[in-house]
């Protein structure tokens, strides 16, 4: 993820909460719990800066998808 921010989101699968908390486990299987292919499994919206604007009520064309094949080349692992 890092082509979207520099400082990236760790994001874990729920299954694995409990080893990746436990002081016990080796850095190298921590490591391969982040190594997990989310392609698909998250969506990315694109927020029109008139959300900022305290006359706009909101609404849902203020928030676009994006698809990030066509935005970055790959979508971000």
């Amino acid at each position: 993820m890092a082509n979207l921010h520099d400082r990236q989101p760790i994001i874990l699968d729920p299954a694995a909460y409990d080893a990746w908390l436990d002081p016990a486990t080796p850095a190298s299987a921590a490591k391969d719990l982040l190594r997990r292919d989310l392609g698909g499994q998250l969506q990315f919206n694109r927020v029109d800066r008139q959300v900022n604007l305290s006359k706009n009520k909101g609404g849902e064309e203020l928030i676009q998808p994006i698809d990030m094949a066509s935005e970055y080349g790959a979508f971000p692992r």
